[in-house]
């Protein structure tokens, strides 16, 4: 019985399969028309039939192989490329985790100083320590959606930029740019605003891998505490 599911099945799809069924109908066609005498036909083109009969039989094994190899090929291929892509996932999403807490406290210094009337800005060291799993599977972060390609690579431009944010808004500080941006609380507001903006971005980021934003929020540092208690 599935022998011959699958051979319906085959007849639907091959036109050479089609081709010599049709040739066979046309043949009982007009033995009943009485145009073609099967039995005779048969005895006196026996040995062509059978070379025809052997040959098509084989040939229609063959594609079914092949066919059937093609499909597991694929159907494994297409196994190696979910796993890929969820291995990409879980990397990125696991270091932007670690990336948002950072910044946080980022951004928690920055409060702690604005509280206390200091603006200077911190001399800011971009490691690889927090982008080197990024890097490690940037060949296969196309595996990835549209947007969670944009939403990774905005989140980890956001971050690299802060490096020259700082640098310029440091200079402009002190004096040594030509920037309009010469008041110290000026600076600093560039400062904190680009540490916000990287965070917004990360955060977008998480979601649209699937992950979940960790609750943090903007805190007083220890020390700040103290002052206050």
């Amino acid at each position: 019985m599935t022998e011959w599911c699958n051979f319906l099945g085959a007849l639907q799809t091959d036109k050479r399969l089609q081709v010599a069924v049709s040739a066979v109908l046309m043949l009982l066609f007009l033995q009943a028309i009485g145009v073609v005498h099967i039995c005779k036909f048969i005895r006196d083109y026996q040995g062509l039939i059978g070379t025809l009969v052997a040959g098509g039989i084989g040939f229609w094994s063959v594609n079914q192989t092949l066919r059937g190899n093609a499909a597991t090929t694929r159907e494994q291929r297409e196994r190696e490329i979910a796993h890929d892509r969820d291995t990409v996932r879980a990397t990125i999403l696991a270091e932007l985790t670690v990336l948002h807490r950072v910044l946080v406290h980022m951004l928690t210094v920055a409060q702690a100083m604005s509280t206390k009337g200091k603006f200077w800005i911190p001399k800011f060291i971009r490691g690889s320590e927090l982008t080197r799993a990024y890097f490690a599977v940037i060949e296969k972060v196309r595996l990835l959606s549209t947007e969670q390609i944009v939403a990774v690579v905005t989140a980890y431009s956001s971050y690299e930029g802060l490096s020259e944010i700082t640098r310029v808004v440091g200079e402009a500080q002190r004096g040594d740019s030509t920037s309009d941006t010469q008041k110290p609380i000026d600076a600093f507001s560039v400062y904190r605003r680009s540490i916000e903006t990287a965070i917004s971005h990360v955060r977008v980021a998480i979601e649209t891998l699937g992950g979940i934003v960790e609750k943090l929020t903007v805190t007083r540092l220890p020390a700040e505490e103290e002052k206050h208690s």
